[in-house]
């Protein structure tokens, strides 16, 4: 007889560096490029995590107005669970610094 033993992972990916992004313009401008990096995922099992992230502006750079621009991301594990991460990039004016 030959026993086989099946794992479930039920732990969805964690994104260990999901936190937002907050740039200041130069005074007297009402826009500053921003660069910024979509979050890693981890996952419990060891294997590979497929992580997906829209938004509004593009991660590879771009010269934005003040504002707040959402971003959301999706880490998928083997097993397909979901981890979530949401941040937010904030371009702030000179005077919103403090």
């Amino acid at each position: 007889m030959k026993l086989v033993f099946c794992s479930v992972d039920e732990y969805p990916p964690q994104f260990p560096d999901c936190r937002n992004f907050i740039k200041g313009t130069d005074d007297g401008i009402a826009s500053t490029f921003i660069t910024f990096f979509e979050p890693n995922a981890t996952d419990n099992s060891g294997g590979n995590v497929t992580v997906n992230c829209t938004s509004e502006i593009e991660p590879s750079g771009q010269t934005l107005p003040i504002g707040v621009y959402g971003v959301h991301c999706n880490a998928y594990d083997q097993f397909g669970n979901e981890g979530v991460c949401r941040f937010n990039v904030t371009v702030k004016g000179m005077k919103d610094k403090n």
